[in-house]
């Protein structure tokens, strides 16, 4: 039988939040798994060894590469002793996690509730439940050309997209590109997830 994970997510931890793991962990020890960005992890090892000095829980901090396989990683080491018992992820992933019982929710009390602005909690609320706090807030938006595109012509969906993208791009007689009616940076994900995750 699979074990459900207790899981917080986007979540740089708070001490009052570590209070309640211990009244529920069995373990002596936290696994926390964090991003890829380094200063993170020093951060959060700093915060792991305030805690360990408050409850005596050791905290474990494992770097993970990639925020974007975070969800098949824990789904991969959900059986495993070594499996995370706090998760660094995006909020759009906690959906198919819930649903196949790899989230736990969290119980947050509206005190704490109150420390972050509403869209940190109700990003990783699904069906009345929270199952992570969000500790950034990011978003993605497209710039586009004045000079080339009037605000009457911006499009609405992405078929329009692509199409006006398509018009306003030239290319000379070798079919070398000129002009690019839109330009995403393929080899950056953080730019690239959001039209991959929406248009397919």
């Amino acid at each position: 039988m699979r074990k459900k994970l207790l899981v917080t997510l986007f979540l740089l931890i708070l001490p009052t939040f570590f209070f309640s793991l211990k009244l529920n962990a069995k373990q002596e020890t936290i696994r926390v798994w964090v991003g890829a960005i380094s200063q993170e992890k020093d951060e959060m090892v700093r915060i792991g060894q305030q805690f360990k000095q408050e409850t005596g829980i050791a905290v474990e901090v494992i770097q993970k590469l990639e925020i974007f396989t975070v969800p098949d990683a824990l789904v991969n080491n959900a059986e495993l002793d070594s499996r995370p018992d706090i998760v660094y992820m995006q909020a759009p992933d906690i959906g198919g996690l819930v649903r196949s019982g790899f989230l736990e929710p969290l119980e947050l009390t509206e005190a704490t509730k109150e420390r972050y602005v509403d869209v940190a909690v109700d990003a990783f609320t699904l069906d009345g439940k929270t199952y992570g706090i969000g500790y950034s807030n990011s978003t993605s938006g497209l710039l586009y050309n004045k000079d080339l595109v009037s605000e009457a012509e911006l499009p609405e969906t992405w078929d329009e997209f692509f199409l006006l993208a398509e018009n306003l791009t030239i290319k000379d007689e070798c079919g070398t590109i000129r002009q690019r009616g839109a330009y995403f940076n393929a080899t950056d994900m953080w730019f690239n997830y959001p039209l991959i995750r929406h248009y397919g």
